[in-house]
């Protein structure tokens, strides 16, 4: 979230590294997912919202990740246009 309030959306990304660490305590995997993004705006999520429905505008307000592939052709459409 910005300083004014807004939740923007930055572009879909390339994955460059991934990896995988074992905590110290306790022996649980922690992964690490290194993504190089494109030289592009961010959007706000209204406009994406707009754009591709509420149901991926409430994964991309949680989370970020995107499973479902519809879902997915959907926010990579609206960054095309």
């Amino acid at each position: 979230m910005e300083a004014d309030g807004r939740e923007l959306v930055s572009p879909p990304g390339s994955v460059v590294d991934k990896v995988v660490r074992k905590r110290k305590k306790g022996g649980s995997e922690v992964t690490y997912v290194y993504v190089e993004l494109p030289d592009r705006r961010r959007r706000s999520l209204e406009t994406m919202v707009s754009k591709v429905g509420v149901e991926a505008g409430a994964k991309l307000a949680r989370s970020g990740q995107i499973r479902n592939a519809e879902v997915a052709r959907k926010l990579m459409g609206a960054w095309t246009r």
